[in-house]
């Protein structure tokens, strides 16, 4: 890498019950909070060994939040007081996604520990967009390449260890899509 680069930082709801923290992340793989103290909330571990992605220049880098609506019990509720009543009952806190050139990564606000990751089948060339695409209230990802265009859904359950898991929604579309953007951008 040509050195390090940070993805623009990202305002969650305060630790503390009140004010915002911040999380901060680079392209070496540290993902940090603060509170608005300025005091680290947490720190997550493992580098760019645990599938977190990685960047060359802070272009495609990005952290972005994890809008859900339908969340499927597996086992028990995650109770609103395990995240200071900040959320509805039996709802887990959103997630942040962190996106770099080479792959994504879910990472709870809680505590920083890696969800779930996905690598790219390609480097990207700009930022993610999430949208809901399949209409189940919950934030998908959406990423461009130089010739195709991949689409990721994001599943939301709980459960005891309660998790987050993100799915190839189909290569079929990514692959359509591409197919459609080759044939129009040809003369």
């Amino acid at each position: 890498q040509a050195g390090l680069s940070a993805a623009p930082p990202l305002l969650v709801e305060g630790s503390l019950g009140y004010g915002n923290d911040v999380v901060f992340a680079m392209n070496n793989g540290v993902v940090s909070r603060y509170d608005f103290n300025g005091r680290e909330v947490w720190r997550k571990k493992g580098g760019l060994s645990d599938g977190t992605p990685s960047w060359t220049s802070s272009d495609p880098a990005f952290l972005g939040r994890i809008e859900f609506g339908a969340v499927r019990e597996l086992h028990t509720s995650v109770s609103a007081s395990a995240h200071r009543n900040q959320h509805r009952p039996g709802s887990p806190a959103r997630p942040i996604l962190l996106s770099g050139e080479d792959g994504a990564a879910l990472i709870s606000p809680e505590s920083g520990k890696l969800l779930s990751s996905v690598v790219y089948p390609q480097s990207i060339t700009s930022q993610p967009l999430l949208s809901d695409l399949d209409g189940d209230g919950t934030d998908d990802l959406v990423v461009v390449s130089s010739d195709a265009i991949w689409g990721y859904r994001v599943l939301v359950e709980t459960g005891r260890s309660g998790f987050f898991s993100l799915i190839v929604v189909t290569v079929l579309i990514g692959v359509a899509l591409a197919a459609l953007v080759h044939k129009t951008s040809q003369p």
